[in-house]
């Protein structure tokens, strides 16, 4: 993808440090964000790691305490970005 610095085995270790032992998956989303990972680097981690889907990770990402403060502005972008090729694939 787009990471040429993203290490995924590190971000792996990162997350599992979070998640385990108590299964808590926003443990792990808080230590990748502590770490410096991205919302995007987040979902890849745990599409990998947990097996669930693209939706489902980026919905677990999205809406983690975490990254709340961050939540209305990238749902902003996605729906302009949306927009945008609405706009252009009609051309």
């Amino acid at each position: 993808m787009f990471d040429s610095d993203f290490h995924f085995d590190t971000a792996k270790k990162c997350f599992l440090s979070g998640y385990e032992p108590a299964k808590d998956v926003e443990a792990g989303i808080e230590k990748l964000h502590g770490q410096g990972y991205s919302q995007l680097q987040c979902v890849r981690v745990l599409v990998n790691v947990l097996n669930v889907s693209l939706p489902d990770a980026d919905e677990q990402v999205l809406f983690s305490k975490v990254w709340e403060g961050e939540k209305e502005h990238t749902i902003a972008l996605r729906h302009a970005f949306g927009c945008a090729l609405d706009k252009y694939s009609g051309e």
